[in-house]
């Protein structure tokens, strides 16, 4: 990653590509939120809050999602991978009743 490149991100801890959409997934630790990256171009398609210090992110591409691992919160926040929108918020603990 370029210094270019890194000014969008502040902080940045981690990232994965989904193969099936081309798009990368980058944690923001400072701000809380992820970042969805469009691969071929290099623009951020948009930025969703996760949970306290985004620390690590993981792409599933056969379900279709991202998984953020959120160090402070100690939950996980899932991700659509085609539209980039948060589908499980981990303060309403979504994810535990699916």
């Amino acid at each position: 990653m370029t210094h270019a490149q890194a000014a969008w991100c502040g902080a940045c801890a981690s990232g994965a590509v989904d193969q099936a959409t081309r798009r990368l997934f980058v944690t923001n630790w400072d701000s809380n939120t992820v970042s969805v990256v469009a691969s071929d171009t290099g623009q951020v398609v948009r930025t969703v809050h996760a949970g306290r210090r985004p620390l690590a992110v993981a792409v599933d591409a056969r379900v279709g999602h991202a998984f953020v691992a959120n160090a402070y919160d100690n939950t996980v926040s899932m991700l659509d991978a085609r539209s980039g929108r948060v589908t499980a918020d981990p303060k309403s603990r979504a994810m535990m009743r699916r």
